[in-house]
C-alpha cells in the first residue's frame, strides 16, 4: 500500500546538513563529522553516543603547523627514518624510542619513509604509529595524565608528529592556549583496538 511504501521510504532516508549526517528512521538519530585526512586524528567517534572527543583544536593545529614551518627553515625539526621492514609497521623498539626521545625534547618530529609506496596508506600508518607511541611509549606527564601524540600533517611519505612535554616548567614547551585562554587543554583520546599479538589493529 501507499502508506507501507512511504514508512519504508521515510526509514531509509539520509538528509545531509552541512557536514554532518542523519539518519533518519526508527533508529536513535546519529552523526558523524565529515573531516579531510589532514584533521581526521582531530576527531573520534566516541561509542556509547557520547560526543566526538577533540583532542587539539583547529586553532592550535594551524599554530603548531606554523611553528614547524618555522623550525624546518631552521633546520630545529629531527628526523627519524623508518627501516624498509617498518615502513607499515609494526616498529622497532629503537625507531619508537628515537622519535620518543625527539618529542621529549622538541615535541615536533617528522618522521619519513612512512607506508614507502603505498601512498594511500601514509596517512593510516602515520595515525597507528601516533597510537603506539601515545599508548606503549610515552610517559605520562607529571600529574600522571597520558600524554596525546598527534599527526600534524602529511606530505609524500613523510609526517610530522607533535607530542607536548612532560615537563609545564620547562622553558622550550610550546604553549596552547584554547578559545578560553586555557593552557594545554585536550581531552584523552579512545584507545586503539588491537588484534591478539598486541598490534594495534590500522584502520584502513
Amino acid at each position: 500500500s501507499f502508506n507501507l511504501i512511504a514508512a519504508l521510504v521515510l526509514g531509509c532516508l539520509v538528509a545531509k546538513i552541512d557536514s554532518f549526517v542523519l539518519v533518519v528512521g526508527p533508529h536513535p538519530i546519529q552523526h558523524r563529522q565529515t573531516l579531510s585526512s589532514s584533521t581526521s586524528i582531530l576527531h573520534q567517534q566516541v561509542e556509547d553516543d557520547e560526543e566526538d572527543v577533540v583532542v587539539l583544536t583547529p586553532n592550535q593545529i594551524k599554530f603548531l603547523r606554523k611553528e614547524v614551518s618555522k623550525r624546518s627553515a631552521r633546520n630545529d625539526v629531527p628526523k627519524v627514518f623508518l627501516e624498509p621492514d617498518e615502513t607499515l609497521g609494526p616498529f622497532s623498539d629503537s625507531t619508537l624510542a628515537e622519535i620518543a626521545k625527539g618529542l621529549d625534547e622538541t615535541e615536533l618530529v617528522e618522521v619519513r619513509s612512512i607506508a614507502k609506496d603505498h601512498k594511500r596508506q601514509v596517512f593510516s600508518t602515520a595515525e597507528m604509529l601516533a597510537a603506539t607511541l601515545e599508548m606503549d611509549v610515552m610517559k605520562p606527564d607529571g600529574d600522571g595524565n597520558d600524554r596525546p601524540v598527534v599527526v600534524l600533517s602529511t606530505k609524500g611519505f613523510s609526517a610530522v608528529f607533535y607530542c607536548p612535554m612532560a615537563d609545564d616548567a620547562n622553558p622550550d614547551k610550546i604553549i596552547l592556549r584554547s578559545s578560553y585562554n586555557q593552557r594545554n587543554k585536550w581531552t584523552r583520546k579512545v584507545k586503539a583496538a588491537r588484534d591478539h599479538r598486541g598490534q594495534i589493529i590500522r584502520d584502513d
